[in-house]
């Protein structure tokens, strides 16, 4: 079991109370009374005892007949319960009282590009997302028969907590603007958002297929949309796993297959997809991010719910038929790209972790890859109908010819 080291037993007229002090007080984090068999059991834990030693040392102190070991077990277990409650207790016994059952709620098990995963929301009303509804498989109580059948189909879970984030040590830091912190330590990702409203942060498990997102319950909206991105980032390190990897980019549907138009911001890509869907009747995948996977028969775009703000999304998945990197320009052009150039293209314009160099490599061998097995242009183009029907006349010679 893991225990906060900035929590002290003090003595206050005669009774005996846990009080914070340090990172403990500044999470404001609350202190306890103890009873006589609680100080024996606090004294215990300091020295390291584990639940079991516990159990003894109960049983030893109060010589309890064989009938009653029961009550001291239901004891113990409250005790550990009111610490992790506090913040005191960290470690298995503590996450599971993260999991405390709401009336009423349901786990909502999601699919993304054949990625299962489980959101468990602990009360802070950040379900109410729209973006993810279409991609909602199953439903399932919010009680323990409801966690165990999701824990059988899930790739991994994620809990929504309102409640003050359990302490983890910061470790290496990978990541760290403005905006957001990411660390690494011996156990875990953590990412602090110092600034957002919403959002505290959150904590990924390297061992577990779990992670807690921690926001602020008192600024719902805010918390939705908050949690919402940081989920993004979260199912983008277990996609990664899975040999997938998103792109910025807009993408419609033409020929069968999934055509992707990326470039740097203001570039021109959602411009350039509304062409295609004015001109020639495309359907639009997604407006601002798309998930690539290589299968047997070829490379796939797989519909997911970050859109950026157009609020085009759809939950199908797609035979990728091409990227294409626009850039404006005042005539339309098309340049011819080396092989490195293509795979430079593909590898800049991913949007998947490169916190680490293995998240890195990753991307890398993921970009090198797809550059040589898909046609891979770059456009350089104005904003008129011209643009849209110049790129239409390269894809169709191109796989009219393949």
């Amino acid at each position: 079991m893991e225990f906060r080291d900035d929590f002290r037993l003090v003595w206050l007229g005669g009774v005996p109370y846990v009080l914070p002090y340090g990172q403990a007080s500044a999470d404001l984090q609350r202190g306890m009374r103890l009873n006589a068999g609680s100080v024996l059991l606090w004294e215990a834990l300091e020295e390291g005892a584990t639940e079991e030693e516990l159990l003894e040392r109960m049983i030893a102190a109060y010589e309890p007949g064989q009938e009653d070991i029961p009550l001291l077990q239901r004891d113990l277990r409250q005790f550990l319960e009111q610490l992790g409650r506090c913040g005191i207790l960290c470690g298995e016994r503590a996450q599971k009282d993260l999991f405390v059952p709401f009336r009423g709620r349901t786990i909502k098990l999601l699919c993304i590009g054949g990625i299962a995963f489980a959101l468990i929301d602990q009360g802070a009303e950040a379900l109410s997302m729209w973006e993810f509804e279409p991609f909602v498989i199953e439903e399932y109580p919010m009680d323990q028969q409801g966690r165990e059948q999701v824990s059988e189909r899930a790739d991994f879970v994620v809990t929504i907590s309102n409640r003050m984030p359990r302490r983890l040590p910061v470790g290496r830091i990978l990541v760290r603007n403005s905006e957001l912190l990411i660390a690494e330590n011996e156990n875990s990702f953590l990412c602090i958002y110092p600034g957002a409203v919403g959002l505290v942060e959150w904590h990924l498990s390297k061992e577990n297929p779990e992670a807690v997102i921690y926001g602020r319950g008192a600024y719902p909206d805010s918390m939705a949309r908050d949690v919402f991105h940081a989920i993004r980032m979260i199912y983008l390190v277990w996609a990664q796993k899975k040999g997938m990897f998103a792109l910025h980019s807009a993408s419609l549907l033409y020929r069968g297959k999934a055509f992707l138009f990326s470039g740097h911001s203001g570039a021109g890509k959602s411009t350039h997809t509304a062409l295609w869907q004015k001109l020639f009747g495309t359907p639009l995948l997604n407006g601002d991010l798309n998930l690539l996977a290589r299968e047997e028969d070829g490379p796939v775009v797989h519909g997911m719910p970050w859109c950026g703000t157009s609020g085009i999304s759809v939950t199908e998945t797609y035979p990728l038929g091409g990227i294409v990197f626009v850039k404006q320009y005042h005539t339309e052009q098309l340049t011819e790209l080396s092989d490195s150039y293509r795979a430079l293209l593909v590898l800049q314009h991913l949007i998947s972790p490169a916190w680490t160099k293995e998240m890195f490599e990753n991307n890398l061998e993921f970009a090198k890859r797809l550059a040589a097995e898909i046609p891979v242009w770059k456009l350089l183009c104005t904003k008129e109908d011209s643009a849209a029907v110049a790129m239409k006349k390269e894809i169709d010679r191109f796989w009219e010819a393949s």
